[in-house]
């Protein structure tokens, strides 16, 4: 039996760290892992605009963990003002928070410099196609889009297929096919999510 938990928090800081990187709002794109729906910030559970019941493509942008039926789609975006306070909304499967279980929900986000160029911010794209290795900045038709979604760049996709991966780390009985970070427990075959980094997704902290 799965058991669907609703629970709601609110922020006890102003988000300075966010505020710090834009002067006036910053749009934030909301990522959640392991049978976790993001309500608010809405969650895109790896979809971009398909408007079917199901998500096209597990491994556009991250390795979520949940089916693909979760998750918004494109939608406006969501600008949050410098010293306000954000509810963070989600919905937790599998009896997280009862007298039976013990969980901890650990909230992550990633900041993007300002400042940054163009084709380093983080994007929707305008394709359900994870980004490609060869072209990850490929404009897509009449060259105003990036036809890619992109979350970390490519950078940290390049520095995690290259580095050993934490020997000591769990793995339980799976056998990991490599020995990069880009391998682990969940993902023992190093499937690619987007540029995302399995071995820093899966292990915390």
């Amino acid at each position: 039996t799965t058991t669907t938990t609703t629970t709601t928090t609110t922020t006890t800081t102003t988000m300075r760290t966010v505020a710090a990187l834009a002067a006036v709002a910053v749009a934030a794109a909301a990522v959640a892992r392991a049978d976790v729906y993001m309500q608010n910030p809405r969650g895109s559970n790896d979809r971009n605009c398909e408007g079917n019941a199901n998500r096209q493509n597990a491994q556009r942008l991250f390795d979520s963990e949940n089916n693909a039926a979760g998750g918004y789609g494109c939608a406006p975006s969501m600008g949050f003002y410098e010293g306000s306070w954000l509810t963070v909304e989600w919905t937790t499967q599998h009896g997280c928070g009862n007298d039976n279980t013990h969980c901890q929900v650990i909230l992550q986000y990633m900041c993007g410099d300002k400042d940054a160029k163009d084709e380093e911010r983080v994007r929707d794209g305008t394709t359900t196609t994870t980004i490609s290795t060869t072209e990850p900045h490929r404009k897509a038709a009449g060259g105003l889009a990036y036809m890619y979604g992109m979350h970390e760049n490519q950078m940290v996709w390049n520095a995690c297929a290259a580095r050993k991966r934490n020997m000591g780390l769990f793995i339980a009985d799976r056998t990991l096919n490599g020995n990069t970070a880009a391998f682990t427990r969940q993902n023992n075959n190093g499937q690619r999510h987007g540029f995302e980094c399995a071995e820093e997704r899966d292990y915390y902290p």
